[in-house]
C-alpha cells in the first residue's frame, strides 16, 4: 500500500470530500477542493487524515455493498410478488373460465331440450292436426267443449290441441267463431268448423 498524502484527495470529487468532513465532524468547509483540504492539514495530521480516510473508505465500501444487496433483494421480492400477482390473476382467469363453459353447458342443455320438446310438439301437431281435421264437421262445426271431450283426444293435452287448432286456422282449413262453450281458446273461440 502507497503512503497517503493529502495530495491524494485531489482525486475526489467535491462531493466525496464534503462527505468525508461531515461524517467525521470536521469544521473544514470551503468552496474548492483546494480549500477544504488546507483546513483539513491543518486541523489533522497526515497519520491521522489517513487512518479516517481508510475508515471512509471501508464504510462506504461496506454500505455500498448492503446498498447493492438490498436493492438486489428489493428487486428479487418485488419479481417474486409480481410473479405471484399474475399466477394469482391467471387463476382466477382460469375459474372465470370455468363457470362461463358450465353455463354455456346447462344453456346448450337447456336448448336441446327445448329444442327435442318443441320438434316432439310439432311432430305431435303434426300428427295431431289431421286427427282434428276428421273429429271436426264440415258446416255445422263443434264446440270446444265437445271437441275436447272426444275420447281420441282425452290423452292429448289441452295447450297441444289448442296449438293444433291455431295452427289449422292460420293454414284457413277451420274457421271458428265465439260460440256457446264453457272451454275457450286463445280467450274467444268457442266453435270450430272445417272448410274443406
Amino acid at each position: 500500500m502507497t503512503q497517503f498524502s493529502f495530495t491524494q484527495l485531489n482525486q475526489w470529487k467535491i462531493s466525496e470530500l464534503r462527505d468525508f468532513v461531515k461524517s467525521n465532524n470536521l469544521h473544514a468547509t470551503g468552496r474548492s477542493k483546494q480549500e477544504i483540504i488546507k483546513k483539513l492539514q491543518t486541523l489533522l495530521s497526515t497519520k491521522q487524515c489517513e487512518k479516517l480516510v481508510s475508515a471512509y473508505m471501508q464504510k462506504k465500501t461496506s454500505s455500498t455493498k448492503k446498498s447493492f444487496v438490498k436493492k438486489k433483494r428489493t428487486s428479487y421480492n418485488q419479481s417474486l410478488t409480481s410473479n405471484r400477482q399474475i399466477i394469482n390473476k391467471i387463476n382466477i382467469i382460469e375459474n372465470q373460465i370455468r363457470t362461463l363453459f358450465t353455463r354455456i353447458n346447462k344453456i346448450e342443455d337447456k336448448l336441446n331440450s327445448v329444442f327435442s320438446e318443441s320438434t316432439a310438439n310439432l311432430n305431435r301437431n303434426m300428427a295431431l292436426e289431421p286427427l282434428l281435421l276428421t273429429l271436426i264437421p264440415r258446416e255445422s262445426g263443434i264446440t270446444i267443449d265437445n271437441l275436447l271431450d272426444q275420447p281420441e283426444l282425452k290423452n292429448i293435452s289441452k295447450s297441444l290441441i289448442e296449438q293444433a287448432i291455431l295452427d289449422l286456422v292460420d293454414d284457413e282449413k277451420i274457421m271458428v267463431s265465439e260460440g256457446r262453450s264453457k272451454q275457450k281458446i286463445g280467450g274467444y273461440i268457442g266453435r270450430v268448423s272445417r272448410v274443406r
